[in-house]
């Protein structure tokens, strides 16, 4: 069922070009969309605000100076200390480059790029903010944002979509009709072409990834001739060798691409997502492991895949779907939250709470509750790690696991002032194993 929103915030109509963008470990949200002026959509004022959870207005905007018939985007490090926001002046074949802090709508500093390109195809940062990729139709340009200096620049034999940076700028990639070229820095602080993967005849690169970590890079493509079969590969970085590789044909006549991927921190796991084809066979979202030829999860749209995201961790997909294929004209479609793997533990309802557990099978267990949580998980060797202070646990018997290593049992929660927390964890006792994860629950005044 669809989510309520927090709150929303409704834009002006006579807009385009719209794009958001999240730390991953702050609560800064940004917002770029350009504005018709005069009625002429070749005519766009670029605006960026900044967002975060607890306002439905921007806690700040930027206006860029000059109105452009350029496109405009916006990026943001991990830790959303670092915004980047650029505009394309595409008659002067000229980029502006803005880079932000999160407390502030005036630009920390702006340079511009001459002969940048007549279109802006790809912005990336680096995950740590250090460094800025950027490529236009024809170039691709690398700066150090220490200092907004140039470190690398090259041509581009055409324009694609197939780009990445790895989180602290070591290593970048793109691709062509013939190759995905990867770059790694070098001893002088540039960067050296250190391999290349061959595109078959007839196949174009869709989408790159590659992980903060700089361990892994993962990319998709497809066959051109029918738009029948995509295609998905990983190498790991360091020594060149291909960890995986998927191909999925579909049939009928729509076009099957990759539309983008993504990939966890440590590059142990990947998304991708497709268009899909007209017989339905070739799930729109698979979710890959690093060194496995086939999904570890996916799930099969009725229609199309257009935009996706990962968390750190990889236990989390968000998707953006049209409800029908994107050769098709229809509107509407939706968000959607996956998840790659359950929980070991989790809860369900109130006052009565329906605790879910998954624990070693046939076995006793209990549910461990604390009104409180330690910093840092204590190590209790081969049982796991504990999450709750062992002076404060009330143990609660609980029912015993199935053959599958399912139990659930239910806990009413304790009466109190709004604001109180529980902690629960579970523990099987044959063997003694603890659930690697714990839930935290708080009581909310009803109002």
């Amino acid at each position: 069922d669809p989510a309520p929103p927090v709150w929303q915030n409704d834009l002006v109509v006579a807009g385009s070009n719209m794009k958001s963008v999240s730390a991953e470990s702050a609560d800064v949200h940004m917002l770029i969309n350009q504005v018709v002026v005069n009625g002429n959509n070749s005519n766009l004022r670029t605006i960026l605000s900044k967002y975060d959870s607890g306002s439905s207005s921007p806690r700040w905007t930027y206006t860029f100076p000059e109105t452009s018939s350029g496109k405009a985007d916006v990026a943001i490090s991990r830790d959303g200390s670092r915004i980047v926001a650029v505009q394309s002046v595409q008659m002067q074949m000229r980029l502006v480059v803005s880079i932000f802090s999160p407390d502030s709508g005036t630009p920390q500093s702006t340079y511009q790029i001459p002969n940048f390109g007549l279109h802006l195809s790809t912005l990336q940062l680096a995950a740590d903010g250090s460094t800025l990729y950027l490529a236009s139709n024809g170039m691709a340009f690398v700066y150090n944002l220490a200092n907004n200096a140039l470190i690398h620049q090259l041509v581009l034999p055409t324009m694609m979509s197939a780009h990445a940076i790895c989180g602290n700028g070591d290593a970048f990639a793109w691709g062509d009709f013939y190759s995905i070229h990867l770059y790694q820095r070098n001893g002088s602080g540039g960067y050296t072409n250190t391999w290349n993967g061959p595109i078959p005849s007839n196949w174009v690169p869709d989408r790159i990834v590659m992980s903060d970590d700089c361990s892994t890079l993962a990319y998709g493509m497809h066959e051109y001739s029918s738009n029948l079969a995509f295609r998905v590969k990983a190498i790991d970085i360091q020594s060149k060798h291909q960890l995986m590789q998927d191909e999925c044909t579909g049939t009928g006549t729509l076009q099957n691409v990759v539309s983008d991927m993504a990939i966890s921190a440590d590059g142990s796991r990947f998304a991708v997502g497709a268009w899909g084809d007209g017989g339905n066979i070739c799930s729109e979202l698979r979710v890959y492991d690093r060194n496995s030829n086939t999904p570890r999860y996916q799930y099969n749209y009725p229609g199309s895949v257009y935009a996706l995201d990962m968390n750190a961790d990889g236990t989390r997909v968000a998707v953006g779907a049209k409800p029908v294929h994107a050769n098709t004209f229809a509107g509407g479609g939706s968000f959607d939250l996956h998840a790659v793997e359950e929980e070991d533990i989790r809860v369900v309802g109130i006052p009565w709470v329906q605790v879910r557990m998954n624990l070693p099978g046939n076995s006793p267990t209990r549910l461990l509750v604390s009104s409180s949580v330690l910093e840092e998980a204590v190590p209790m060797g081969n049982m796991g790690d504990l999450w709750l202070p062992r002076l404060r646990i009330d143990p609660l018997y609980f029912p015993n696991t199935n053959s599958q290593g399912e139990v659930v049992g239910t806990l009413e929660l304790p009466d109190g002032a709004p604001g109180q927390d529980t902690y629960l964890q579970g523990i099987s006792l044959m063997p003694r194993t603890l659930t690697g994860n714990f839930v935290h629950l708080r009581t909310l005044p009803i109002n």
